[in-house]
């Protein structure tokens, strides 16, 4: 009996891990960018890079992304209560605690030691590269911890969440890898990189729509960007949020696609799409959310795909 009931509880903690890991974001995230900054990378470089250590930073990203800031956000948001009465599909946390999949004291756990291992992998990748890994893997880590974890929870902070933290985590995404194909990062690298950070963070707002009145309630109160919108504005102001990040980039796509390659004029397309999504939602009606929240996080990895596979590097 012993035996089963381990081997029953290893299984539970292997699809505890899974839930927590939370594969679609992480490969919109951190797969997108990756995806982007190799393609073009390896287009402007003729195919030549170090592939063992790209291999070790794209684990890293996974890692950063999959099990520290989501381990850290679940112990959190479970904590502070937003977890405990959010009615988001998509949102609300992996889930792993009130399903028993994981226990509570076990996710600050999982977070360090896969910050450790991610610290391990930096150290060598320092070694075998150069300095600017490091500096790669410090804003991940920063990201995954300083996200959610106090003192500075900036995911309890409205905009600072997005543009503190997650936003130069995904521009890192990008530049990583082609730092480690072609060992230089051109201009139109960090063009692309802003490009998809900003269609990560938009779908981003959409997530927290559904979560607003529980982040509200939450002790200390999630004060994300789009509660302090509806804070000031009222309930159905906050669809503008979303649409206002991919707001931004229809301007900056089109004048990239005048002033530097034709193929943002498809990414200006996508964000227009996404951009009306978000105009068309119904805060108050989850269903809607999460479906356009699924639309948007769809149109952020074609967005990724088209410009990994057509984009230019110069």
């Amino acid at each position: 009996m012993s035996g089963t009931a381990g081997s029953s509880g290893f299984v539970t903690t292997l699809e505890g891990l899974g839930r927590l890991f939370r594969l679609i974001p992480v490969l919109s995230w951190t797969g997108g960018g990756f995806l982007i900054g190799t393609a073009v990378s390896l287009r402007f470089h003729g195919g030549r890079g170090d592939w063992t250590a790209l291999a070790l930073a794209l684990l890293a990203g996974l890692l950063i992304q999959g099990f520290i800031a989501h381990a850290y956000n679940d112990y959190e948001d479970w904590r502070s209560g937003t977890d405990r009465v959010s009615p988001g599909v998509l949102s609300g946390g992996s889930g792993v605690i009130p399903l028993k999949k994981l226990r509570e004291g076990a996710l600050p756990l999982i977070g360090l030691v896969t910050a450790g291992l991610v610290i391990l992998i930096g150290v060598y990748l320092i070694y075998r590269v150069g300095p600017l890994m490091g500096v790669f893997l410090l804003v991940g880590l920063w990201a995954g911890i300083g996200y959610s974890s106090p003192p500075l929870r900036m995911a309890y902070r409205p905009f600072l969440g997005e543009w503190a933290v997650a936003f130069p985590a995904v521009v890192a995404c990008v530049l990583a890898p082609g730092y480690l194909i072609g060992y230089s990062l051109p201009g139109s690298l960090w063009l692309a990189a802003v490009t998809h950070g900003l269609f990560c963070l938009g779908w981003l707002m959409q997530h927290h729509l559904a979560d607003r009145e529980a982040d509200l309630g939450a002790n200390p109160p999630k004060i994300t960007t789009v509660v302090k919108i509806g804070q000031l504005y009222g309930a159905q102001a906050t669809r503008w949020v979303a649409a206002g990040y991919y707001g931004i980039i229809i301007p900056w796509a089109v004048g990239l696609g005048y002033g530097v390659d034709p193929v943002y004029f498809g990414s200006a397309a996508l964000a227009l799409s996404a951009a009306l999504l978000g105009l068309a939602t119904n805060p108050d009606n989850i269903r809607q959310i999460t479906v356009h929240e699924v639309a948007m996080i769809a149109l952020t990895m074609v967005n990724a795909g088209w410009l990994a596979g057509y984009l230019r590097v110069s």
